[in-house]
């Protein structure tokens, strides 16, 4: 069985190599029989971990899930977690040359 590492990692390269949307990634996931606790994955959780700057190995204060409010700076704070993606695997996922 994959580890959560091994998972997001497929679920980056699908995105960035093959260029898939997060519906077709959690079909392709699902199909496969990686699952996450015993649970299909849905669009809207690969959505929210191939944006989670915590698989990069940041901490980020000031994000909120509306827009980000202009007066209010964004804190990043590296090495708190283990990066499972490198800065250039998180940039190509995101589409960033």
């Amino acid at each position: 069985e994959e580890t959560e590492g091994e998972i997001i990692r497929e679920m980056a390269r699908l995105s960035s190599e093959e260029n898939r949307g997060f519906k077709a990634i959690s079909d392709n996931l699902n199909e496969r029989g990686m699952r996450r606790e015993s649970r299909h994955w849905v669009p809207s959780s690969i959505q929210q971990i191939l944006r989670n700057p915590v698989i990069k190995g940041l901490m980020v204060y000031g994000r909120s899930q509306k827009k980000v409010d202009p007066s209010h700076e964004l804190i990043e704070v590296e090495g708190v977690f283990p990066p499972i993606l490198t800065d250039e695997e998180w940039d190509t996922t995101h589409g960033y040359p």
